[in-house]
């Protein structure tokens, strides 16, 4: 499997939230994390396939977001295409759920003055 990746337009540490958010959902092993450089490893239990993400700002507000597999713990017995897959759109939906709470809550506040 190649890298994938993925840009998005909100701030590293809620990119880095969502992402360790999405590993509890999806029951993957945080083995290790460095949120400064932005380097997490983690373990698909489910598969045993380890992976290694890089969270890359861009910009001020962009945020790449690198996806491999390390090498030679893919069992090919499922597609690591699948689970990275599974990973972006379990993300996406926690960040999606997050800004539209953040914005419910600044409405919210703005009808109370």
């Amino acid at each position: 499997m190649q890298v994938r990746n993925r840009c998005y337009t909100c701030g590293k540490l809620m990119i880095l939230s969502a992402l360790y958010d999405t590993f509890e959902k999806l029951g993957w092993k945080l083995l290790s994390a460095d949120s400064e450089t932005g380097i997490i490893n983690v373990l698909d239990r489910k598969t045993g396939e380890k992976y290694l993400i890089r969270v890359q700002p861009e910009q001020a507000k962009n945020v790449d977001i690198l996806i491999e597999p390390e090498p030679h713990s893919h069992s090919g017995r499922d597609s690591p295409e699948e689970a990275v897959g599974q990973l972006f759109d379990t993300m996406e939906r926690i960040i999606r759920d997050a800004l539209a709470g953040a914005s419910f809550k600044q409405e919210k506040s703005d009808s109370l003055e």
